[in-house]
């Protein structure tokens, strides 16, 4: 049995399901369905297309991962998709519109890393600046006071943010936490105004210039 899930089968599934000995094709939600799914093809031993419009999902989808093969670092995912429609990206499609993770499961999870013996968690999702964007009255910088809170965790990482994402409060948190650590990756695409115009980028050199500034 064959199963094929990730952004290629979100974006084009009925081409996979045209590849013999494919039997099942899952994209970038419904991921808990799987099993399901396989005990369908157990009994009628047909090809199975789980694969649905994303656009139209607006909730996050709990996939919790207890373990990693680091030691003493984890990975803890706290939001999927991005609003952002770059011209040169199919992200939007693959993943869909931003979604959160509720604040409530990410400081569960992170507490179950730590009783799992992780002293650093690395907060990772596609756009990891905007989470909060879809929630009420609670940002990124909200995010890591509460994670400042759980007992164990000495460090929290930011695995990537946009220089646009970059507020004051997210940088004045940083500066005044004993656990966030102030290393961060901030994409650059371009050096030029004009490409980044072109490519629907949410900053300017100048901005982020600024940014990056205002930080160090």
């Amino acid at each position: 049995m064959v199963c094929v899930t990730g952004c290629y089968a979100q974006t084009s599934p009925a081409e996979i399901m045209e590849i013999p000995g494919v039997d099942i094709v899952v994209g970038t939600q419904d991921r808990t369905k799987l099993i399901g799914y396989i005990n369908e093809f157990k009994k009628e031993r047909q090809p199975i297309n789980g694969v649905g419009n994303i656009m139209k999902n607006r909730t996050y989808e709990e996939l919790e991962v207890p373990y990693f093969t680091d030691r003493t670092r984890a990975s803890l995912k706290i939001q999927e998709g991005c609003n952002n429609f770059c011209t040169f990206c199919i992200i939007p499609w693959a993943r869909g519109l931003m979604r959160s993770r509720d604040p409530e499961k990410v400081i569960e999870q992170a507490t179950t890393l730590v009783n799992s013996g992780y002293k650093e968690i690395v907060l990772t999702g596609i756009h990891t600046g905007g989470y909060g964007q879809d929630l009420k009255n609670y940002n990124l910088a909200q995010l890591l006071r509460d994670l400042e809170t759980v007992d164990g965790l000495e460090r929290i990482r930011i695995s990537s943010i946009e220089a646009s994402q970059l507020t004051d409060e997210v940088i004045s948190v940083i500066e005044q936490s004993n656990k966030v650590v102030r290393h961060l990756h901030i994409p650059l695409q371009s050096g030029s105004d004009s490409v980044l115009k072109r490519m629907r980028r949410k900053y300017t050199m100048a901005h982020f210039s600024e940014r990056l500034t205002r930080f160090t």
